[in-house]
């Protein structure tokens, strides 16, 4: 997955940096450009009929860009050095790996599926950077991971109108229900999606109609005045993918058609233009759920 993304939000001191100590400074805008890239890697073992376990593990690199601007959006001429909210810099590492165990039961040209699992707290996680901001202290607010055991489930359904066409639906959802050591808890993540496609020798193409929602994420019990407030975000997708064998490949553009943020006090904006999707999945052993 590649995301594109550009955040902008209000800031003053004493976040601007350590130039604030040396002189007075106005309110700035810090126009964020982020690049995410997430390399997902799949597999499914079968275990008995109608059952297999999936392993989804994820590797993530996001390199961001800051620029310093005026509140009527012209470039700061002198951006301070040192600056404590963001930096020029390239982070990678893992996200959270997702351990699952997924069913699929056909019935007649209807299939309906789910799944139960949970995630693996193996990506980066931050301390509390809005307290370390109110301390004078250079914080990180990009998190790989949750830091907790999230709760993950899903049902889905696919229905075959023609040897090589169908309809699929979807609704998946993760759940944090606690805070990790750091005080952070990040929002529910609940995505419902409507597609179809075509499947002619191993090659599927297809449109989707997703719609995402994500609930605030909260430090130490509390929604603070920015960062991640709520979002419910409606995109359009184009997708296709080739198989070989019990391996497949795809590849997915969506675009944003809808977006609605949750705004806090300071002024502030986040857009992105598409998400490029890379998918490699497989099967190994024991027979398909």
């Amino acid at each position: 997955m590649w995301l594109p993304l550009r955040v902008v939000h209000e800031s003053s001191c004493p976040e601007i940096g350590p130039a604030c100590a040396l002189s007075p400074i106005d309110p700035l805008l810090h126009d964020l450009e982020l690049n995410a890239v997430e390399v997902r890697a799949s597999a499914q073992v079968g275990v008995v009929e109608h059952l297999a376990l999936e392993l989804r593990v994820p590797l993530r690199i996001t390199a961001t860009e800051i620029t310093y601007r005026h509140l009527d959006g012209s470039v700061f001429p002198d951006a301070p050095d040192g600056d404590l909210h963001h930096r020029d810099e390239t982070i990678a590492g893992l996200g959270d790996p997702w351990l699952l165990a997924r069913t699929e039961w056909p019935l007649g040209p209807v299939r309906l599926g789910g799944h139960l699992g949970f995630t693996v707290p193996l990506g980066r996680t931050e301390h509390n950077p809005f307290t370390a901001g109110t301390a004078g202290e250079q914080h990180q607010h990009i998190q790989h991971g949750t830091g907790t055991v999230d709760p993950l489930l899903g049902l889905d359904a696919a229905v075959t109108l023609s040897p090589t066409f169908d309809l699929r639906l979807s609704l998946q959802a993760r759940l944090t229900l606690y805070a990790n050591d750091h005080g952070y808890q990040a929002g529910h993540t609940v995505e419902a999606s409507v597609g179809a496609g075509a499947t002619v020798e191993g090659f599927r193409g297809g449109l989707s109609l997703d719609l995402l929602h994500q609930a605030p994420e909260r430090w130490d019990g509390v929604i603070q005045e920015d960062g991640n407030l709520g979002t419910t975000t409606l995109l359009l997708g184009l997708e296709g993918s080739v198989a070989a064998g019990p391996m497949s490949v795809g590849l997915s553009v969506k675009v944003p058609v809808y977006q609605h943020l949750v705004a806090g006090p300071e002024h502030g904006e986040l857009s992105y233009p598409l998400i490029l999707g890379l998918h490699v999945d497989g099967l190994i052993g024991g027979p398909a759920p």
